[in-house]
């Protein structure tokens, strides 16, 4: 398989278990290399956002910077303003993937 495009998503996680952001940077912008050299390209799509990934959200906007690469931080604007779209404040319901989604579409069609 010879994907076009490859949409990494940055949630909750690694906050959540203590990684430190530094490692999850580093994992991230390797992951955006190995997606590059296969020719590629790579989408960073923050999935989650509070001040707690804050951190993570900066480093995120350094790898998009230096790789010339998009990042979408505003898809999930509308499940934070509207909590009937998440089912625990975090995990979207179907109404929230739908929102997610089209909000995602919308951000990647000019790459496609």
């Amino acid at each position: 398989m010879k994907p076009k495009l490859v949409i990494v998503q940055f949630g909750g996680n690694d906050p959540a278990y203590q990684i430190p952001p530094e490692v999850t940077i580093a994992n991230n912008d390797q992951i955006v290399g190995r997606i590059l050299d296969a020719g590629a390209k790579p989408v960073l799509l923050l999935g989650e956002y509070n001040m707690t990934v804050e951190p993570y959200a900066e480093g995120l906007r350094a790898i998009a910077k230096k790789r010339g690469i998009r990042l979408i931080e505003t898809a999930i604007d509308h499940m934070i303003r509207y909590p009937t779209m998440t089912m625990d404040g975090v995990h979207p319901t179907a109404e929230g993937c739908k929102v997610l989604a089209e909000k995602v579409a919308e951000a990647i069609k000019p790459l496609l």
